[in-house]
C-alpha cells in the first residue's frame, strides 16, 4: 500500500510517497524529473524494504521556494519524519548538493 504525505520545512511542502516495510531506502530523484522516476524499483523493493521517495523543491508535487533554502536540510526533515532507523540513500547520478 502506498502512502503519500507532506514534509513541512520553511517555506515549502515537500511530496512524500512511501511504502513497504523493513530497513528504509531513501530514493533521491534526478535533476530532470521528479519522485515518479524511481516507481519500477521502489515496487521491486517494497516487499522486503520501506521506500521513501520525495519530490525536491520545483520538481512534481513540491512547489518551487521564493527562499533561501538547503536541500541537505530538507532531506534531513524528511529522514526525522521516518524516524531514528539508519537509512540507504539511492540515487541515479552524484547530487553534489545533497548526498
Amino acid at each position: 500500500m502506498t502512502e503519500t504525505f507532506a514534509v513541512a520545512v520553511p517555506g515549502a511542502s515537500l511530496a512524500v510517497e512511501s511504502q513497504g516495510r523493513g530497513r528504509p531506502v531513501v530514493f533521491l530523484h534526478a535533476g530532470v524529473a521528479d519522485r515518479r522516476m524511481w516507481a519500477a524499483e521502489m515496487d521491486a523493493l517494497a516487499d522486503t524494504h520501506r521506500v521513501v521517495a520525495y519530490d525536491r523543491r520545483g520538481f512534481g508535487e513540491t512547489s518551487a521556494s521564493t527562499q533561501t533554502f538547503s536541500h541537505v536540510e530538507d532531506l534531513e526533515a524528511v529522514l526525522d519524519r521516518l524516524g531514528k532507523e539508519p537509512v540507504v540513500l539511492l540515487t541515479y547520478h552524484p547530487v553534489p548538493d545533497i548526498a
